[in-house]
């Protein structure tokens, strides 16, 4: 199944995706940000701060920069090596922060559970097998220590 995402072109994938919204009437923003987000704010809205907890790539940060003005944001990831890769995307350091920790209900170090497969199914909280399947992981991934804050 894998092998089937891999050889559909990501712009016949995205076609699609919109067809179906529209068939189904389910209502969608071309570049990425909830409309639930776009209907209580508007695109010319003044610019906006943020914070995006568990940045991952920054996708929905980045999606956010395409439609509304920023005037801060602080992206919060976990992982070191997708942290230092939003520093390099977000480079503007008088608007984009990016914090390299996990938000807990406490400071210090925590087990994080990192999956190599898929890095937005990492955690603080432990992948359960039955979360596997449907994203055809192998394993839960590896148990690491990462900083925490509040």
């Amino acid at each position: 199944m894998n092998w089937v995402k891999k050889a559909i072109p990501n712009n016949i994938k995205l076609a699609g995706r919109y067809y179906l919204y529209e068939l189904l009437k389910i209502p969608f923003n071309r570049v990425g940000v909830p409309v639930e987000l776009t209907q209580w704010l508007p695109a010319d809205a003044p610019p906006i701060s943020f914070i995006d907890i568990g940045a991952s790539k920054g996708k929905f940060s980045a999606s956010l920069t395409r439609f509304y003005a920023i005037k801060r944001a602080v992206l919060v990831e976990p992982i070191p090596e997708i942290a230092e890769s939003l520093n390099k995307r977000f480079s503007d350091t008088e608007i984009f922060k990016v914090l390299n920790m996990a938000v807990s209900d406490q400071s210090g170090e925590a087990e994080f559970f990192f999956s190599k497969e898929l890095d937005v199914m990492s955690s603080l909280l432990e992948i359960k097998d039955e979360f596997h399947a449907p994203f055809l992981l192998s394993t839960a991934g590896e148990k690491t220590k990462v900083k925490t804050d509040t």
